[in-house]
């Protein structure tokens, strides 16, 4: 007879706590973080986010005015170029999608704000 969920320490309603052999307690369930995935979300989302803003910065010294638009979308392609290498190169699946999400809206909201500087100068 197989045993049921509800029999099983680890496995259960979604949410309960169950203690480990290991006398710590973990969060079962799909909506919790592991502690891996919430240290790797700064080590992989401020990186693109700082490298966004410096080529914000230099499209906006460098860039003549007339290319200011083809340079930030060639920075947003960057950043999520950059987004996905660093994704690719942590190995971890989970909060995968929630890292790049966060990523690149961080990186398009940096690139909005310099598009609206750029286009009142």
């Amino acid at each position: 007879m197989r045993p049921r969920h509800s029999d099983h320490p680890m496995l259960g309603q979604v949410g309960r706590t169950a203690d480990t052999n290991e006398g710590r307690t973990v969060q079962t369930g799909e909506r919790d973080v592991d502690a891996t995935t919430a240290r790797l979300k700064p080590i992989t989302v401020v990186p693109v986010w700082v490298a966004t803003l410096v080529v914000a910065v230099l499209i906006g010294l460098r860039s003549p005015a007339s290319e200011y638009w083809d340079h930030v979308v060639l920075a947003l392609g960057g950043a999520i170029v950059l987004t996905f290498v660093l994704q690719l190169a942590t190995s971890q699946k989970d909060g995968l999608v929630s890292r790049t999400m966060l990523s690149t809206c961080g990186s398009l909201v940096i690139l909005a704000v310099v598009t609206g500087v750029l286009a009142l100068v």
